[in-house]
């Protein structure tokens, strides 16, 4: 009886000795609030900043780059009015409407016109020259000469039309007629049979100078497209890349925001240390997105 007595004394001496499990410690609220309190302070997230600028430092510097409101069709417009390319194709249209008008004057009518006069003297060495022995003679010829030359487009001929009339005066005594008139006029037209019948090299150079127009016209409209289509696809990738940098922004203040519960978790013992590693991977991979975000928008 008295060793029963002796060994139950000293297992009740054992128990009360030995320490007390942590889960069985007491929790109250107070405690719980004051743990969260120290996460919260090792975090930061009593700074007035806010998580965001702790999470890019450089954020506020890119904000402040000074930005233009650009609608996709004003960036178009620029990319149009500022594109080299597209200046010197402007030009090509035009320099083959001076060459078309250039062959095509061939076949504008061309009038020609002749006005001169001239005087010759000569002496009177006979009686019957009209004047006295001695005495000079005057003669004077006036030449009032015009003409009109067309070559026809549709078939290759030309047609020429000339006029010739000249006026002569004299101071002879024995002319019959002063002053007198001389006026002739001819009219001929050249019709190809055979030769430059369908087609001769004025012809020809018109069409080929047209078909480069043409050519030169659809290049200028495909690189209208091309510039335009590009400046689209650039002005919504740097939209794209603009909300992504955004998203992606977002997504490392709920990572961090993680981190900081998980770690105030671990604090009052309802998670495993384990998960606060876990967190802080996925914010460490999050703010490697943000970086890779950021350098895409400046790349676009």
């Amino acid at each position: 009886m008295t060793r029963f007595l002796v060994t139950t004394t000293l297992l009740w001496a054992c128990l009360a000795a030995a320490p007390r499990p942590a889960a069985a410690q007491p929790v109250t609220d107070e405690h719980v609030q004051e743990l969260i309190r120290a996460a919260a302070m090792r975090a930061g997230v009593a700074n007035t900043a806010g998580p965001s600028a702790n999470a890019q430092p450089g954020a506020g510097q890119a904000d402040a780059v000074p930005t233009v409101s650009l609608s996709v069709d004003d960036a178009i417009k620029l990319a149009l009015d500022r594109n080299l390319d597209i200046a010197v194709q402007r030009l090509n249209p035009a320099t083959f409407d001076y060459s078309i008008a250039n062959l095509r004057a061939a076949y504008r009518p061309t009038l020609t016109s002749q006005i001169s006069h001239q005087d010759f003297t000569q002496p009177s060495t006979q009686t019957i020259a009209g004047a006295a022995a001695g005495t000079g003679i005057v003669n004077g010829t006036t030449f009032y000469n015009g003409g009109l030359a067309q070559n026809i487009r549709w078939g290759g001929g030309s047609l020429q039309v000339t006029l010739n009339n000249n006026k002569q005066t004299t101071t002879a005594l024995t002319a019959l007629f002063n002053p007198s008139f001389n006026t002739n006029w001819s009219a001929q037209f050249t019709q190809p049979l055979l030769r430059n019948f369908r087609i001769d090299n004025t012809r020809q150079q018109l069409i080929v100078t047209k078909l480069n127009q043409d050519i030169s016209e659809i290049q200028l409209q495909a690189s209208i497209i091309n510039i335009i289509s590009n400046v689209r696809n650039a002005y919504w990738d740097l939209v794209f890349a603009t909300q992504a940098v955004e998203v992606a922004r977002r997504s490392v203040e709920l990572a961090e925001q993680l981190v900081r519960d998980n770690q105030t978790r671990v604090e009052i013992g309802t998670m495993a240390p384990i998960d606060v590693v876990q967190a802080q991977s996925q914010a460490a991979t999050q703010r490697q997105n943000l970086a890779q975000a950021e350098g895409t928008r400046r790349t676009n």
